[in-house]
C-alpha cells in the first residue's frame, strides 16, 4: 500500500505506513521504502530552487533531512551495509 501512496505522489502517506512498518517489524524493504522517499522529496525540493537557495534550506527540509539521516543510520546500523539499498538509490543519497 506504502508503494502505491509513492506512485501516487502521496508521499506523507506513504511515510505514515512505513513508519508504522518500521515499528512494528523493521525489514530491509520498509528502510528502501522510507528512504527513497525522502530523498525523492528532498532531490526535488533542492532542484527547483535557485542555486542560492539550495544551501539555505527550510526548518521542513532540515526535518526531513534529519529523518532521512535518522532511517539511514538505523538501516546501516542493522545491516552494517548500503549495499541492500541498491545501487540506484545508493547514487541517489551520496548525489
Amino acid at each position: 500500500m506504502a508503494q502505491v501512496h509513492v506512485a501516487r505522489k502521496n508521499y506523507a502517506d506513504a511515510v505514515k505506513l512505513y513508519e508504522s512498518l518500521l515499528a512494528e517489524k523493521p525489514t530491509a524493504d520498509a528502510y528502501r521504502g522510507i528512504i527513497s522517499v525522502f530523498v525523492t522529496r528532498l532531490a526535488k525540493i533542492i532542484a527547483d530552487q535557485t542555486a542560492v537557495e539550495q544551501f539555505k534550506w527550510s526548518p521542513d527540509q532540515l526535518e526531513q533531512w534529519q529523518t532521512l539521516t535518522k532511517h539511514l543510520t538505523s538501516f546501516v546500523g542493522s545491516s552494517g551495509s548500503v549495499d541492500p539499498l541498491g545501487n540506484d538509490l545508493t547514487e541517489q543519497i551520496f548525489d
